[in-house]
């Protein structure tokens, strides 16, 4: 169960580790591709690569969500991490920010295809045990509420100098 009580520095440290997190795995699938052979750098395999690494991370955090008891109802100012809707919904921001900052003139990405695939996945393997997870109505419901808490986050982490993406505007690759 959530406990009621909010830990702010906690929800924007979170924030900055799952960026992180979403930065380290895109890139981390990017640079395996550009190793591939020549007849298999195929721009469907690297978002096929894609769309498995993202259906990770939204499995993942439902799952967390799970043994959390976390409500389906999304929170905001509650407990020691958002919630797991906030946390898929910014890490897919990052996943794809690295994505387009790497791939820059190399090759055109289907988002759209890489996100259905994504959400195809982590529903299979969801629904492979008994759980239904909603992420298109929880999206559609809070949407706004959901980005101006992110935005809340990321100005939070903006100020905490000892923060991975603090590091990163300072030092760019």
């Amino acid at each position: 169960m959530i406990n009621d009580d909010y830990d702010e520095d906690s929800h924007i440290y979170e924030y900055d580790a799952d960026c992180e997190g979403a930065n380290v795995a895109s890139w981390y699938i990017f640079n395996e591709w550009t190793d591939f052979e020549d007849v298999a750098k195929k721009k469907e395999i690297l978002e096929d690569l894609f769309s498995i690494g993202l259906s990770s991370i939204i499995t993942l955090f439902y799952r967390l969500s799970l043994r959390a008891n976390t409500p389906t109802d999304v929170y905001y100012e509650k407990g020691d991490h958002p919630h797991p809707a906030i946390r898929i919904l910014y890490t897919t921001h990052m996943y794809f920010e690295r994505v387009r900052h790497g791939l820059t003139n190399i090759v055109e990405l289907d988002y759209e295809r890489i996100i259905s695939n994504a959400k195809i996945i982590s529903n299979a393997v969801l629904l492979s045990n008994n759980v239904k997870f909603d992420y298109d109505k929880i999206l559609e419901t809070n949407y706004d509420s959901i980005t101006a808490y992110i935005e809340k986050l990321h100005e939070g982490v903006l100020k905490k100098e000892n923060s991975v993406l603090v590091y990163l505007h300072k030092n760019p690759a």
